[in-house]
């Protein structure tokens, strides 16, 4: 049987390849660089000089601002974007140095810009800190609009200027009534209309989002990123016909643009419709084999689908690409389990990258593999380096699993008392094996305080 832990920290290191992007806002630009063409080829070479230069310059815009030199950086930021009005870096870059410098409705313009380029925002945004100093920018920003109060960019600066500071003060619903004050004023800026969807998202106010979402897009039916957020609402709120019909109008605005196939893959398995989720993320890889997490998707498809080798080859194909990737090689442990291929999942544990704590997952891996005494070794190497913290905490309780399985029932009530005494988590189900191992010797007095607490933290044992 998988334990608990195991699922839980498998689900945990998968869920980034399976998460679905957030909406991006003002959408007036491609989300990828078309190739040059001369004469009806494509020069390669002039393509890789361009992608150079945009590098280098970046790299000069970092180190002048780390310097303080904040216009040589702005000179360097607008340089990469005169190489390529496509590049998000660059106007966030642009951003921070022009808020530095007090520049802050040319900041607004770059927040734009780089909204509109991101396929993640809002979360692209959330940890990023900028040098300026929010509370003296935002008194700027209070005595103009005090001065004009029908300036309508004013009040969407202010909410760009809130938004940047620290995540315990934000409130979105500031963002949201400055960003209305805007729009009243200048009801025709669709910038304004879809930072105010975006923040409604954040706030979970997904109707509103949706009336703003649905306004932009009677006014102009082509607007990506007006479809990309009414796809997050769509997803949120389980409008699964809706979701696949904005994924398809994105593919169909920007066919060249991976993240709307990726929309459409999970348009497509949310609607139950393997098939066709399977030929979106296809088209993906074609385009661009290195696409690892694209890859990494199609594998679980094929999971789902019971086709383990194709999935065992795409995992093969990222491990050989980037040995490093933690996130293919739990993937492929778990599916070796799964299939009973013991050898393979324990070599891909001892393979695992330092981040990783390989003897713990070796561990898992033999207890899912009935090598108990093996998996009681692991647990023992793990203890004996520290017996207390988080680490300690799973080696004691997976070690009682074993124990549990040997019919060390003893041994199972030192484990997992040991493991509850560190207090790192509630846990119904060490309480049940503790219950059931009181039960095992004829204490039934623990036996049932055990189980009252299992239960009472609503843990349920499964099926043997």
């Amino acid at each position: 049987m998988n334990s608990r832990k195991w699922l839980r920290q498998t689900f945990l290191v998968l869920l980034p390849a399976f998460a679905m992007t957030l909406p991006s806002a003002a959408d007036n630009f491609r989300g990828a660089r078309p190739p040059l063409v001369i004469q009806g080829k494509t020069s390669e070479k002039r393509v890789r000089d361009t992608a150079d230069q945009e590098r280098r310059y970046l790299e000069e815009g970092k180190k002048y601002m780390e310097s303080s030199v904040y216009q040589k950086a702005i000179e360097c930021y607008t340089r990469v974007i005169g190489l390529n009005p496509t590049n998000e870096e660059a106007y966030t870059a642009r951003e921070d140095a022009y808020l530095v410098t007090g520049q802050f409705g040319k900041a607004f313009d770059d927040e734009c810009a780089a909204i509109n380029l991101s396929q993640h925002y809002p979360f692209s945004y959330m940890h990023w800190t900028p040098r300026y100093d929010p509370e003296t920018a935002l008194n700027h920003i209070n005595s103009a609009i005090s001065k004009n109060p029908k300036d309508a960019r004013a009040y969407a600066i202010r909410a760009m200027l809130n938004k940047w500071r620290p995540l315990a003060q934000t409130q979105y619903q500031r963002l949201i009534d400055d960003y209305s004050k805007a729009i009243e004023l200048d009801p025709g800026n669709t910038n304004y209309r879809l930072q105010r969807a975006h923040a409604h998202v954040m706030e979970g106010y997904y109707d509103r989002a949706l009336q703003d979402y649905n306004l932009i897009l009677v006014e102009d039916d082509c607007n990506r990123a007006a479809y990309r957020g009414r796809f997050e609402v769509d997803v949120r709120q389980r409008n699964i016909a809706q979701a696949v019909d904005d994924a398809k109008m994105l593919v169909e605005l920007d066919p060249t643009n991976s993240v709307a196939y990726a929309k459409l893959s999970i348009a497509y398995q949310m609607e139950g419709q393997p098939d066709e989720a399977l030929g979106a993320l296809n088209n993906i890889l074609s385009e661009d084999p290195s696409d690892s997490a694209s890859r990494l998707k199609r594998a679980y498809l094929y999971i789902s689908r019971t086709e383990y080798d194709k999935a065992l080859e795409d995992y093969a194909v990222i491990l050989n690409r980037d040995p490093s990737d933690d996130t293919a090689r739990l993937a492929r442990i778990s599916l070796n389990v799964r299939l009973g291929r013991g050898k393979d999942a324990i070599r891909d544990c001892d393979a695992l990258s330092p981040k990783i704590d390989g003897v713990y997952w070796r561990a898992r891996t033999n207890l899912d593999l009935k090598n108990f005494l093996a998996a009681i070794a692991d647990c023992n190497t793990i203890i004996a380096r520290s017996s207390s913290g988080p680490d300690a905490y799973y080696a004691y309780m997976t070690r009682a699993e074993a124990n549990d399985k040997l019919g060390r029932y003893r041994a199972v009530i030192d484990d997992s008392s040991a493991a509850l005494a560190l207090t790192v988590c509630p846990n119904g189900h060490l309480h049940y094996l503790r219950s059931k191992a009181y039960g095992k010797i004829g204490d039934k007095n623990h036996q049932s305080q055990d189980a009252l607490e299992a239960e009472r933290l609503g843990y349920k044992p499964t099926a043997q």
